[in-house]
C-alpha cells in the first residue's frame, strides 16, 4: 500500500513538471511495449523509430518524426498531435491516438499511447525514446512501473536498436 502511494505521488509530480517545449530535439526509440505484441514487432504499424520531436513553446501541439518498416522498407512519417484539456495529445496514425508524455529527463522520454484502430480495437503501448543507446537499469525500472500501472506486460518489450537500420534523420 505504501509503495503504491509513493508511486502515485512520484507519478503525479513527474507529470506536473513536464514542459513539452523542452522535448524538442533529436531522439531515438530505445524500447516499446504493448498489450498487443503484433502491433510493435518489426513489421508492425507501431514499431515507431523516432528521430525528432518538436513541441512549440505554447505546448498546443507536438510533432513526432519517425520511421516505420511495416511495408518492409523504411517509410518516414511526421505526425502532429494536438493538445487536449487533460494534457494528452490526439493524433491520426493507423487510427485515433491519444498519447501523453509520462516522464521526461534530459536523456529520456517515456510516452503512453492508446490507439483505436479502424476496426475499433484498442491497443495500449509505452514508447521510450532516449539520447543514449540503451536503457539503464533505473530507466528500465521506471518503464516496468509504468507498464504495471497501465496493465502492459513487460514480456512484450521490443528493443529496437538492433533492427533499426532506417536513416539517421
Amino acid at each position: 500500500m505504501m509503495k503504491a502511494l509513493l508511486f502515485a505521488l512520484l507519478f503525479g509530480v513527474a507529470c506536473a513538471d513536464i514542459q513539452p517545449s523542452q522535448v524538442t530535439g533529436t531522439w531515438r526509440t530505445l524500447a516499446i511495449i504493448s498489450d498487443r505484441l503484433q502491433k510493435i514487432q518489426e513489421d508492425g504499424p507501431f514499431q515507431i523509430l523516432v528521430r525528432y520531436i518538436e513541441a512549440p513553446e505554447d505546448g498546443q501541439s507536438m510533432t513526432v518524426q519517425f520511421y516505420n518498416k511495416e511495408t518492409g522498407e523504411c517509410k518516414k512519417y511526421s505526425v502532429v498531435g494536438t493538445q487536449q484539456d487533460d494534457g494528452s495529445y490526439r493524433a491520426l496514425y493507423h487510427g485515433q491516438n491519444k498519447f501523453k508524455l509520462l516522464e521526461q529527463s534530459t536523456k529520456l522520454l517515456i510516452f503512453h499511447n492508446e490507439n483505436t484502430d479502424e476496426e475499433g480495437e484498442v491497443t495500449h503501448m509505452i514508447l521510450v525514446a532516449g539520447k543514449g543507446k540503451r536503457l539503464k537499469e533505473k530507466e528500465k525500472q521506471r518503464l516496468e512501473e509504468f507498464a504495471e500501472e497501465k496493465g502492459i506486460p513487460m514480456s512484450s518489450i521490443q528493443y529496437v536498436q538492433k533492427t533499426d537500420d532506417c536513416p539517421k534523420k
